[in-house]
């Protein structure tokens, strides 16, 4: 290589590293002269005081910026960001709105990329996490010295002054951890790292989790669970006021295991605050298959039923989708035939079935894709969540029993109730008592009823003239408290009424 091609090549190295260290887009003029720096300079700030009035028109109207930004590809906007600080700061929300962060040994460990996403974690709303579980993941056995195996039973510290033997229970132990296992499983175990990455987004809405399997044995020892425990841990015990979402996509049965956010390792009284901001659920799990085939498949069914458990009472929104073959609704696990263990009496077995139902109190939406439910399952489940279910979606799914018309039975007897109350409609007329716009003194009410009969032998003009006195201050009275009585009757009639 020439002087020139490798100048030229060192040139481009050292202008891409400095601008991975520029704060929102400042266009770095140390690798060019004081003239070219100061015309740079110069041109920066005509493109901020722009005197072009159309353009100050175009980019002001947030609408229409929104309409370009929207229109370019996600390569083009780092390089608009680079131009000025103006466009820094409006494309910024949008380059930085979802961070997707794959584990790695130096993913929140690296003092440099953490500065980064606090940079960055303010415009953050959602944060995805990939966690693949691929052959690399997975740990061998622990050996000693001798070439004995070592029983190593991991204790979740979250101490940010814990050192690396206290993390994992003695020095011998830590040693053999740091000789054998990856720099993967260190950042793994270190849940400092990761709850300080989630405070640097104080304003996250949405937390994505994916854990893609490729061909990875049942029950092995792997560094995503590890991960996923550290991050449930992170999750409980970071400051995210504004989390309300959770995603797995996808997901294997066994992770859910390590979630779990009351019987996990590490949990403490103040997660259940933590855990009853989600309102939304989105679940891409990998199929059981058939249970009798696969060992562990109940359990991990189970372990699906406890953990929706958890979100019974907060829960708004759900979708769930079996990714493979046909898998049991995971809203009607405790139905599935061979997954809880039913008694001999039926009494009891009814009882049982009623403890273990699952039951959300807020649910309004469902989504559930590529399952197989009986027709008992689904109507049990419509009649049970009818006061708040308002929109539910079936795709993919096949009835083992029974057919549709079936099934949606108790959907056709709410819609028929809700019809058969707007036809009973109680109609009740209003009566409206105008003010008079002129005085009352001015337009006196006409005597329209009839005088009072006269007696015959006796004088009656006083008697009607009293009459007619009470009849005309009587009139007066309601025409000034019209306006009054108006709105009281209003008041009244608008109540509503106790049920």
């Amino acid at each position: 290589m020439s002087d020139s091609g490798y100048s030229s090549a060192s040139r481009s190295t050292l202008s891409s590293a400095r601008s991975r260290d520029l704060l929102f887009g400042e266009i770095d003029t140390s690798i060019c002269g004081s003239a070219q720096s100061l015309r740079t300079n110069h041109s920066i700030s005509n493109l901020i005081l722009s005197s072009s009035s159309t353009f100050l028109r175009f980019w002001l109207v947030d609408n229409l910026r929104e309409k370009v930004l929207q229109s370019l590809d996600s390569e083009d906007l780092p390089n608009l960001r680079l131009v000025c600080h103006e466009f820094s700061e409006k494309i910024a929300p949008r380059l930085f709105r979802t961070v997707r962060v794959q584990l790695k040994a130096s993913s929140f460990t690296k003092p440099s990329r953490v500065e980064a996403l606090r940079r960055v974690g303010y415009y953050t709303r959602k944060f995805e996490v990939v966690l693949p579980r691929t052959q690399e993941a997975v740990l061998p056995p622990l050996v000693n010295e001798v070439g004995e195996e070592v029983d190593f039973n991991y204790h979740p510290n979250p101490s940010p002054k814990a050192t690396a033997f206290e993390r994992y229970g003695s020095v011998e132990t830590a040693e053999l951890l740091v000789k054998q296992y990856p720099p993967t499983f260190h950042s793994a175990t270190n849940i400092p790292s990761f709850i300080d990455a989630l405070n640097a987004m104080p304003f996250v809405s949405h937390i994505s989790l994916s854990c893609p399997s490729h061909e990875f044995p049942y029950g092995a020892r792997n560094t995503v669970d590890y991960a996923l425990i550290s991050l449930r841990i992170a999750m409980e015990r970071a400051s995210l006021p504004c989390l309300d979402t959770l995603s797995f996509t996808p997901i294997h049965p066994e992770g859910l295991l390590h979630l779990q956010p009351l019987l996990g390792a590490c949990s403490h009284p103040g997660s259940v605050r933590r855990w009853a901001q989600i309102r939304t659920m989105e679940i891409d799990m990998e199929s059981p298959g058939d249970m009798a085939g696969v060992p562990g498949r109940k359990d991990q069914l189970k372990t699906l039923h406890n953990y929706l458990r958890n979100f019974a009472t907060t829960l708004t929104r759900f979708r769930f989708r079996w990714q493979g073959p046909k898998g049991p609704v995971p809203l009607s696990i405790d139905s599935e035939p061979g997954v809880f263990a039913q008694s001999a009496k039926t009494h009891d077995a009814k009882s049982k079935s009623r403890k273990t139902a699952l039951k959300f109190t807020a649910l309004s939406h469902v989504n559930v894709e590529n399952a197989e439910v009986d027709v008992a399952q689904i109507s049990a489940f419509i009649d049970q969540h009818r006061r708040t279910l308002e929109e539910f979606k079936f795709e993919s799914i096949r009835l083992r029993t029974g057919d549709w018309d079936e099934a949606l039975l108790p959907f056709a007897k709410l819609q028929r109730k809700a019809k058969a109350k707007l036809r009973h409609e109680d109609v009740m007329e209003c009566p409206i008592i105008l003010s008079p716009d002129s005085k009352p003194s001015d337009t006196s009410p006409k005597d329209t009823s009839p005088p009072p009969p006269e007696v015959k032998g006796e004088r009656s003009t006083g008697l009607q003239k009293f009459f007619a006195k009470a009849r005309a201050s009587r009139a007066r009275e309601q025409l000034k408290g019209g306006s009054g009585h108006f709105r009281q009757f209003l008041r009244q009639s608008l109540a509503v009424p106790r049920r």
